[in-house]
């Protein structure tokens, strides 16, 4: 038999190796670094405030390789949903971290490598207001106590 006869074989066995090749290395567990996208809820919306702001944070996660190829491949994935309350300009790297824990919930989130995040003081929403009533309150009437009698 020549070269020219077997190529298609030849082609053939080294497709399904590939094959065989990828399937097996996909189930093992891998570890990797992800940029995940991260939104702050409660600023004050504002377009300047935006660009300071950080897009994403990095994350160390372990997982089989199935899962991290669809995390790596995802388009558009859920965004890391951060409450910010009001007056807290620093969220820190374990807050980050549980957030990551919630949403990642199929991978082993190792640890976060973005060390934490300070936000900008401009981007605070004001402090809550105490709700002042305008309704005037009158003076509490005096009680006077007297003695009862007492029967005997």
């Amino acid at each position: 038999m020549s070269l020219q006869t077997n190529w298609k074989t030849m082609l053939a066995c080294l497709a399904g190796g590939i094959v065989f090749w990828l399937f097996n290395a996909l189930q093992q567990t891998y570890v990797t670094r992800i940029d995940y996208p991260i939104v702050f809820q409660g600023l004050v919306p504002a377009p300047e405030l935006e660009e300071k702001l950080p897009q994403k944070i990095t994350l160390e996660v372990a997982g089989e390789g199935w899962l991290l190829l669809r995390y790596l491949t995802q388009f558009d994935p859920d965004p890391l949903q951060i409450a910010v309350a009001p007056g807290n300009t620093w969220v820190s790297k374990e807050r980050l971290y549980v957030s990551a824990i919630e949403e990642l919930q199929d991978l082993n989130v190792k640890k976060v490598i973005t060390k934490g995040i300070r936000l900008p003081a401009e981007a605070m929403p004001p402090p809550p207001q105490e709700e002042k009533d305008d309704v005037e309150v009158a003076p509490s009437a005096t009680v006077v106590a007297t003695e009862s009698p007492v029967e005997e």
